[in-house]
């Protein structure tokens, strides 16, 4: 392994935003403290130098970090290791820093200042990652964040999974598995759960949280089974036969950190991993604020007083939709009906005579949606993702379409990828709605920042040009087949 290496984010399943968070907080920690101790460190020198300084030296102690692998989570398991690996992250960062003082001419800091810092920074840093160590490992121990764990079927690849999934008890509790034919060893007995036909009701009394299935099961029994995940919520692992391959060459297939055994999961899912998840809130957080901000001080009024003065009622409209994993929330839109009995049963049609004549406007131009950014701001919606749909609808649609609840595993969107395809509003046509969660699913396989970045233009083209809404249909059915 390059002395430069950094393991990448996305190996790591359950841990992914930790080499992250150490970079970042280290840098926090170094900055803010060369800023509180500046007079002590940088005599005579002003605040523009002492700032741009103060930068350097983090940089330095980034690229020190990243030469000694310092933010790998594997080489910070234990008190002595974070120590070690601290102090050769001290050491590496007083050769760079020192290369700077010493061939920069009439360098503006001293090599005492210097040596008096990186000894700080060594005390403050070690301090501080024991401290988040000690935090991380108790929550990993902690029942309300250990993963449920069951295995279906016997082999020697399932006794080594079981057997890492017993060593990293902090992460996972590992329940047991299952499988038609009694195990002969009492070993094994200890950890046997019955037959394959016990799977589901055990994992729905249990709350299982992942499978892991090997792959030689019978065909239907692996459909079901995969239909039954998929519907409930449950990550699915399909563990392959593969008895004559080396693990023990690097592969690009692992998904522990340790593990040996490779997991084939039964569905692409991107924002999965915890580092995609953290981009996309990231990004919703920003978005929203700078919309809400934006508009609301200055189209939101206006609207406002446009329902109060044409229409009694009230200025928002709240409906139960269900969100990620189903679980409901109060969406909100700007009302554009008259208040009725059946909004929260009948879908709105063109021409429907409860939409109020300002009610026609703001859904023309898609306004009344915007109040959703507040339901993005407190993360029930995404800027990007399926549409949110009546709880009405989830029960009629789940029994008449296939894999619908799939669009349930993201969390709903102001816009999505079925919407700039045509697949919004109103749908009538059982077909139409297939094509919908269709689409809502490639989304959900297929999601990038660049995808939603392109969501939400094609979103505001469409709202200024709804004559346009033709042009990208297409690339809808070229899509689907």
């Amino acid at each position: 392994m390059s002395a430069f290496s950094f393991t990448p984010l996305s190996k790591y399943q359950y841990s992914a935003i930790i080499p992250l968070m150490l970079l970042v907080s280290d840098f926090v920690i170094v900055f803010f403290f060369l800023q509180k101790f500046n007079s002590y460190f940088f005599e005579s020198m002003t605040k523009e130098n002492i700032l741009l300084v103060s930068v350097t030296l983090c940089l330095c102690w980034l690229m020190a970090g990243f030469f000694t692998s310092a933010f790998q989570i594997e080489k910070l398991r234990s008190v002595k290791g974070i120590m070690i690996r601290v102090g050769m992250l001290t050491g590496v960062f007083f050769l760079f820093a020192y290369a700077l003082v010493i061939y920069i001419p009439e360098s503006p800091i001293s090599l005492l200042s210097l040596t008096s810092i990186g000894l700080s920074a060594f005390l403050l840093i070690t301090v501080i990652r024991v401290v988040m160590f000690k935090a991380y490992k108790f929550s990993n121990s902690s029942s309300l964040y250990r993963k449920r764990v069951v295995i279906i079927g016997a082999s020697p690849q399932t006794k080594q999974l079981a057997n890492h999934f017993q060593e990293i008890k902090g992460q996972k509790k590992y329940l047991g598995y299952f499988d038609n034919i009694l195990p002969v060893d009492p070993l094994d007995m200890v950890n046997y759960l019955g037959g394959l036909d016990k799977v589901k009701v055990f994992c729905l009394e249990n709350q299982i949280h992942e499978i892991y299935c090997v792959q030689d099961v019978k065909p239907a029994f692996l459909q079901e089974l995969i239909r039954f995940s998929d519907e409930n919520f449950i990550l699915l692992g399909i563990i392959p036969n593969v008895d004559g391959m080396d693990f023990d060459r690097k592969l690009d297939t692992l998904i522990f950190n340790n593990s040996k055994i490779p997991v084939i999961l039964s569905r692409k899912a991107p924002l999965r991993r915890y580092l995609n998840a953290t981009v996309k809130r990231a990004f919703d957080i920003v978005f929203s604020s700078i919309i809400l901000l934006v508009l609301g001080t200055t189209l939101f009024p206006l609207v406002a007083l446009a329902i109060r003065f044409t229409s009694p009622g009230p200025l928002f409209f709240k409906q139960l939709r269900s969100g990620k994993n189903n679980k409901s929330f109060y969406c909100l839109k700007f009302r554009s009906m008259v208040v009725n009995d059946q909004a929260d049963t009948l879908q709105a049609t063109d021409n429907d005579p409860r939409i109020t004549k300002i009610g026609a406007l703001i859904r023309k131009t898609n306004i009344d949606e915007l109040p959703q950014f507040i339901n993005v701001l407190k993360g029930e919606m995404s800027v990007v993702g399926p549409r949110p749909h009546m709880l009405k609808h989830t029960v009629e649609y789940s029994a008449l379409i296939d894999n619908y609840m799939l669009r349930h595993h993201a969390i709903p969107g102001v816009t999505g990828w079925a919407q700039i395809n045509g697949y919004r509003g109103e749908t009538t046509e059982h077909e139409a709605m297939i094509n919908r969660v269709e689409a809502d699913i490639w989304y959900l396989e297929n999601w990038s920042l660049y995808l939603d970045m392109k969501i939400i233009l094609h979103t505001v083209w469409l709202s200024a040009f709804p004559q346009q809404q033709s042009q990208f249909t297409p690339k809808m059915d070229m899509v689907l087949k």
